[in-house]
């Protein structure tokens, strides 16, 4: 799984100008991830920055609600309630439209799918992660975003660098085990018995996530080049 483009435009939600931080319980992260992915791949698709409008953000808003709504009445995610008015479900909705009220205030600043391709064909931004160590890496990530969601002062290339190296170095000892972890996991795959090969893999994997994200913390996607 090549795993680009979903990731790197919540690294700009997260980033900048945010009313106020998105405090996510453990048990809302899917619902938050899903929510999130559904405007980002909306909001790529919409005309570039100069063009956008404020309804085109509240569609967004509606057409995700209602896809995670769908999913939690379906019973989707573990421990929330399929009933609209239980509690989880009420505690799961301030989550959610703490997410609104940051997406609304970084909407503007997106670029449309077609210049952000283009521009991570230029910088060859992108993540090779298999499939067998999906979840190993997910957990990596989640360390890196809980850490750097910490400080919501950051405007500037340099300031989004320093403050995602710093979560690379909180998140060091969690990688090292991960990566351990996940060449146990590979050296079961028939394609990965050489240990030099697993090696490479990984390192793709775990490294490659590293320099993907400061590769994105120092551009401005709002004027993809």
């Amino acid at each position: 799984m090549l795993f680009i483009l979903p990731f790197l435009l919540q690294v700009e939600i997260v980033s900048d100008r945010r009313p106020e931080a998105v405090r996510i319980e453990p048990a809302h992260f899917r619902i938050w991830l899903d929510y999130s992915n559904c405007m980002t791949a909306k909001t790529v698709k919409q005309p570039s920055a100069l063009e956008k409008d404020s309804s085109e953000a509240a569609a967004t808003i509606k057409e995700c609600r209602a896809e995670v709504e769908k999913g939690m009445n379906a019973g989707k995610y573990k421990g929330i309630s399929k009933n609209p008015e239980d509690w989880s479900r009420k505690k799961v909705k301030k989550t959610l439209d703490q997410t609104d009220k940051q997406y609304v205030t970084t909407n503007d600043r997106f670029p449309n799918l077609d210049r952000v391709s283009a521009r991570m064909d230029k910088e060859d931004l992108g993540v090779r992660v298999y499939a067998p160590i999906e979840k190993l890496y997910a957990r990596y990530v989640e360390c890196l975003q809980n850490d750097y969601r910490t400080d919501k002062t950051r405007r500037t290339p340099e300031q989004r660098t320093e403050g995602w190296r710093k979560a690379i170095a909180t998140c060091k000892d969690l990688k090292g085990e991960l990566m351990v972890q996940a060449d146990t996991i590979m050296a079961g795959q028939p394609d990965f018995q050489d240990a030099a090969k697993r090696t490479t893999a990984v390192s793709a994997t775990f490294d490659g996530h590293d320099e993907m994200i400061l590769k994105t913390a120092a551009i401005d996607w709002s004027k993809p080049k």
